[in-house]
């Protein structure tokens, strides 16, 4: 599918290769949802508020530090010697190394253990307030869930809404190893735990499976953007009229609870996502600066699908992602 466009008086291609767009955001393409509501209620509604970002830098891959090979020859042995990682063996010529050398190895391996164990700590301490997160989330679900289920599912989505409305933080991440820095997307302990406290461990999203990946989405929105926001246009509650596989033991309870709401995504472009998203544009420089700063709002209609047990099993978006581009300011049909 090709939608042309015209910017700034010239006439352009975007190519839209679904393969390609399912490869850079696969949840805006996942298969069509049809669900019968039995009865449906009118819940709540959210306003757009704009947010900025600063464009950076691509991330570069870090570089290979490969070790001096063991000499026979005495005057090889006096190359300098680039240590290795901690948790590499020692260089097979550590004996042959004079004391000045020895303790450049050894300096340099205590600092990059201690680097590593002060991001250990960092990780068991976000794991720890990403539990917590879960446990109190569970606890109020458990309260309000035997109260009024109906509005226990719509104010799950609506906090989900919320706490994803800006994707996920992105800063700079520095290897002092490599001597490399590199942009990076990365959810918060609290935007997990909510996570693993609303949604089953092998939540359906889209056609993949899992949390994890939930989470990856809204990274890679974050990190292939300058801005992004989520803005809830409106929210549904659906109680199905029947179970989705009646069988004998069921065929008189009702159906799970849908929560489906309305809601727009709207980004500004960067140079990453010339690259991550339109690569065919790359090498076009003077198309690519007009494209920069671009700001795109896409409409989804979002199904949330609940089980029994009051948790999101199935996570299901639509959205016209062709239809955004061609509205776009700057970008009209030719």
């Amino acid at each position: 599918m090709k939608a042309k466009v015209h910017l700034h008086q010239r006439s352009i291609s975007l190519a839209l290769s679904v393969p390609a767009l399912q490869a850079a955001f696969p949840c805006f393409f996942p298969p069509v949802v049809d669900s019968t509501p039995c009865s449906t209620v009118r819940l709540a509604t959210r306003q757009f508020t704009s947010t900025k970002l600063e464009a950076t830098p691509h991330d570069h891959p870090p570089c290979c530090i490969a070790l001096a090979p063991y000499a026979k020859s005495r005057q090889k042995l006096k190359q300098k010697h680039r240590p290795a990682p901690f948790e590499e063996a020692p260089p097979s010529n550590l004996k042959l190394m004079n004391n000045s050398e020895r303790g450049k190895y050894y300096r340099q391996r205590r600092k990059l253990y201690g680097a590593h164990m002060e991001r250990c700590v960092v990780a068991l301490r976000e794991e720890i307030a990403a539990l917590i997160v879960t446990r109190q989330v569970q606890r109020e679900l458990a309260l309000s869930q035997q109260r009024t289920p109906l509005g226990a599912a719509a104010h799950i989505v609506s906090e989900y809404c919320s706490m994803f409305s800006h994707g996920t933080p992105v800063r700079l991440a520095v290897n002092e190893q490599n001597a490399t820095v590199s942009l990076v997307a990365q959810s918060t302990s609290a935007q997990r735990g909510f996570l693993h406290a609303v949604m089953s461990e092998d939540v359906r999203f889209g056609e993949y499976l899992g949390i994890d990946l939930v989470l990856a989405q809204w990274e890679r929105y974050s990190l292939f953007h300058a801005a992004i926001e989520w803005t809830m246009k409106s929210l549904d509650v659906i109680q199905l009229a029947e179970p989705r596989e009646v069988t004998a033991d069921n065929r008189y309870d009702d159906g799970p609870l849908v929560v489906a709401i309305a809601a727009t995504l709207r980004v500004r472009f960067s140079r990453r996502t010339i690259v991550e998203v339109f690569p065919h544009l790359v090498g076009d420089e003077t198309l690519t600066q007009s494209l920069i700063g671009l700001e795109v709002t896409y409409s989804s209609n979002n199904q949330f699908h609940f089980d029994r047990d009051g948790k999101i099993e199935w996570y299901a978006v639509e959205a016209d992602y062709a239809g955004a581009l061609l509205d776009a300011p700057g970008l009209h049909p030719k």
